[in-house]
């Protein structure tokens, strides 16, 4: 899964330099929905004593998998956004534990401007199309989100022994 979240994040890189609108608009949900629903594996492969472990680090008993979710959530803001986005665009809206403070949104914006004199052959204005995340008052550009999300998850189940070696973007992102 963590090699998959890797690879969708390679993808959403690259659909934010094309201009499709749909290839960042589902590749943006695929990333979310990725980096949320790795806690549900993640859940299912920790032994007792890394559940113990994470019950310690929480100051309160990680009995099952809600408890566990919320944990992440706390630990992790990557991932209470990437709930959200997830959880939101399956559903239409979260209905447990949602955060109004969140939102996600697509745009577009200017990155080259030709300057024409007399006849122009080439566009006016080369577009780029970006996907977004409003936490509060803050812009967040989504793949860095899912970065973060990425490395949490990377140094997370290192830490657990789900995981053996380091997975690097091919992006040369890491």
């Amino acid at each position: 899964m963590l090699g998959k979240l890797a690879w969708e994040i390679s993808n959403l890189d690259r659909a934010s330099k094309g201009d499709s609108f749909f290839d960042v608009r589902y590749t943006a949900f695929n990333c979310a929905v990725t980096a949320w629903h790795i806690s549900d594996w993640a859940w299912e492969e920790l032994d007792e004593e890394v559940k113990g472990d994470l019950s310690a680090r929480a100051g309160d008993r990680i009995a099952d998998v809600g408890t566990f979710q919320a944990f992440l959530r706390r630990q992790c803001r990557a991932l209470h956004l990437c709930r959200q986005i997830a959880t939101g665009s399956k559903h239409k809206v979260v209905q447990r534990g949602n955060d109004e403070n969140v939102t996600a949104d697509l745009g577009w914006e200017v990155v080259d401007e030709a300057t024409c004199e007399g006849t122009c052959d080439s566009p006016l204005r080369t577009y780029r199309q970006h996907a977004v995340i409003h936490d509060g008052s803050n812009m967040l550009e989504t793949i860095d989100v899912f970065r973060d999300a990425f490395r949490y998850w990377e140094r997370e189940l290192a830490s657990w022994f789900l995981i053996e070696d380091r997975v690097i973007f091919g992006d040369g992102e890491d």
